[in-house]
């Protein structure tokens, strides 16, 4: 309760005290910013902030024990600690880059633009049996005007990577049906069964079970991913230019496979 006690009194202090240490451990302090550094949720959670506090005395405690016991002279150690420090320089480079270079509202616009206008208006939903043989697919086509199942037709005929769920899509984006299908698609009513159709792998029979408009997401639902796109094509062209600026050298490897007698 003392320790609950001193930390409430600390986050209710004026600013100037803010940058006083939350705790010290074994003369080791521990700040507001390190906290926040942890878990950036606490800034605003008091409770959050007394569990992260809790948690990083636990960690100092511990890594008080490893330096006291000559741990941390582990190369392991050490190149973590130096892939972890260039990951979070790139990571300022790359916010200080974005901050200085904003994508503009009209480059979402333009980017939203562009992507709805190859986004597909509709989709359909069919069933499908692929056979090898035109015959065979000549075959099934009357046994399913006789009054056939299809769904068990194509559990026991069909190639298709479907054909233990009897042939059924699901719903399925117009720019992603199969060429020789859409037309058939098109224009056939539902439940209308056509074929035998040539495809790639064979011969087709195709059952429409329905079709509907695709509804667009608005620019609102979308802007957050679009200028997170943007964003990083910026980046990459950054990178570029400086990958141009920079010496970089890459060893080769030693070639594989060579004769041992070779010199």
């Amino acid at each position: 309760m003392r320790n609950l006690f001193i930390f409430l009194i600390l986050l209710s202090a004026p600013l100037i005290a803010i940058a006083k240490p939350l705790a010290i451990v074994n003369g080791h302090s521990i700040t507001l910013d390190q906290l926040i550094v942890a878990d950036p949720a606490a800034a605003n959670n008091s409770q959050q902030q007394e569990n992260i506090l809790n948690t990083l005395i636990s960690r100092e405690l511990l890594a008080q024990v490893a330096e006291k016991n000559g741990w941390d002279n582990n190369p392991k150690l050490t190149d973590s600690l130096k892939v972890q420090r260039t990951q979070m320089l790139a990571t300022i480079a790359a916010e200080k880059y974005w901050s200085e270079h904003p994508i503009k509202q009209s480059e979402i616009h333009a980017a939203y633009r562009d992507m709805v206008s190859t986004y597909p208006d509709k989709e359909f939903r069919y069933r499908e049996i692929i056979v090898s043989d035109k015959a065979k697919a000549d075959q099934l086509l009357q046994q399913l005007k006789s009054g056939k199942s299809f769904s068990m037709l194509a559990n026991q005929y069909s190639q298709a990577s479907n054909a233990q769920i009897g042939g059924e899509t699901g719903w399925v984006a117009n720019t992603a049906v199969p060429a020789a299908f859409l037309p058939i698609l098109k224009t056939s009513q539902n439940l209308e069964i056509t074929g035998p159709v040539n495809v790639p792998s064979g011969w087709a029979i195709i059952q429409k079970l329905g079709e509907k408009a695709t509804s667009i997401p608005s620019l609102k639902e979308l802007s957050g991913a679009i200028e997170t796109k943007l964003r990083n094509v910026e980046l990459q062209k950054y990178l570029e230019t400086l990958k141009k600026k920079a010496t970089i050298v890459i060893p080769e490897k030693p070639s594989q496979g060579k004769d041992k007698n070779e010199h």
